[in-house]
C-alpha cells in the first residue's frame, strides 16, 4: 500500500529552488520529488490521462501575447523554466490559434534534452485551420523530431496517447485553450508574471 501526500493547492517560490540544477527539474520543496515522479504513473493507472501541466506567461499588463517581433518577453530564467518543462514532457498539446500565429518550434534548447526523446506536438484544431492555413508547419515539426497529431478532440487524443505510454503533457496554448484545459482537466500550473525587477514571479500550483 503506497499513501502519496497531497501537496498543497499553491506555492510561490524563488529562482534559486528552481535553477540550482538545470540537470534535472527541481520540483516544489512542498513536494517530493519521488511524490512528483511517482503521480504521472499512478494518475494514469486511476484515470486513463496523463499528468496535464498548464504554463502559461503574462507581461506586466496581463497579457499572454509578446509584443510585435518577439516571441517571448519573460526573463532568461523563465525560459530556461519553459525549456525545463518541455524537456520534461512526453507531449506538447497547443491550439491552431498558436501555430499560426507563431509557428512555435516547441524543441528544447536552453537546457540539454533527453538524447533520442521521442515527443508528440498535439494541436487542438477544429476547423482544420492548420491544414489549410499551416500545411508546411506539420513537416517541419516532424522534421524536429515530433510525432505530429492535428484533432478537434483534445481530451480523447491525450487519453489515447496515455494508452501509448505518454505519462506527461505539457500545455502551451493562448488564453482560450488554456482556459479551456483548466477548467476541466490539469494537475500542475506554472504562471509567469513578469515585474518590473529583473525577475520574474513565478507561481506553482498543483490541483
Amino acid at each position: 500500500f503506497l499513501m502519496i501526500r497531497r501537496p498543497p493547492r499553491s506555492t510561490l517560490f524563488p529562482y534559486t529552488t528552481l535553477f540550482r540544477s538545470l540537470s534535472d527539474f527541481a520540483p516544489s520543496p512542498a513536494l517530493d520529488a519521488a511524490q512528483r515522479q511517482l503521480g504521472p504513473f499512478l494518475k494514469v493507472q486511476r484515470t486513463g490521462m496523463p499528468w496535464i501541466t498548464v504554463k502559461r506567461a503574462f507581461d506586466e499588463s496581463g497579457t499572454m501575447i509578446p509584443p510585435t517581433g518577439q516571441k517571448t518577453f519573460t526573463s532568461p530564467n523563465s525560459l530556461r523554466l519553459a525549456h525545463l518543462l518541455r524537456r520534461r514532457s512526453d507531449a506538447i498539446l497547443t491550439g491552431s490559434g498558436t501555430i499560426l500565429a507563431d509557428r512555435p518550434e516547441f524543441t528544447v534548447r536552453h537546457v540539454p534534452d533527453h538524447a533520442g526523446k521521442l515527443r508528440f506536438l498535439v494541436i487542438a484544431d477544429r476547423t482544420g485551420r492548420t491544414t489549410h492555413e499551416a500545411a508546411d508547419y506539420a513537416d517541419a515539426a516532424r522534421a524536429r523530431g515530433f510525432e505530429v497529431i492535428v484533432t478537434k478532440d483534445w481530451r480523447l487524443e491525450l487519453r489515447a496517447l496515455a494508452a501509448r505510454g505518454v505519462l506527461e503533457v505539457l500545455v502551451e496554448a493562448g488564453p482560450r485553450l488554456s482556459d479551456a484545459v483548466l477548467a476541466t482537466e490539469w494537475d500542475e500550473q506554472w504562471t509567469i508574471r513578469r515585474t518590473s525587477s529583473p525577475e520574474d514571479e513565478v507561481v506553482q500550483k498543483f490541483r
